[in-house]
C-alpha cells in the first residue's frame, strides 16, 4: 500500500489531514484528539505492510 492509498482509506474512516509546516513531505492525520504523521514521499513508493497495518490498528 502506498501513501496515497492509505490516505484514501483514512479519509473514508473519518480522518482529517493537515500539511506540515516547512514542506517536509508529511501530512498530519487527525481523528478526535489523536494525531500522527503520514509520509507522502513519492507516488509509487510502498509504505510497507508492517507500517500500514500498524497505522490502521493503532487507531481502533
Amino acid at each position: 500500500m502506498n501513501s496515497k492509498e492509505l490516505k484514501k482509506w483514512l479519509a473514508a474512516q473519518g480522518f482529517t489531514f493537515e500539511s506540515r509546516k516547512g514542506g517536509s513531505g508529511h501530512l498530519i492525520i487527525r481523528r478526535g484528539d489523536r494525531k500522527s504523521e503520514l509520509p507522502m514521499h513519492g507516488a509509487g513508493k510502498e509504505l510497507g505492510t508492517a507500517w500500514s497495518m500498524q497505522s490502521k490498528s493503532s487507531w481502533d
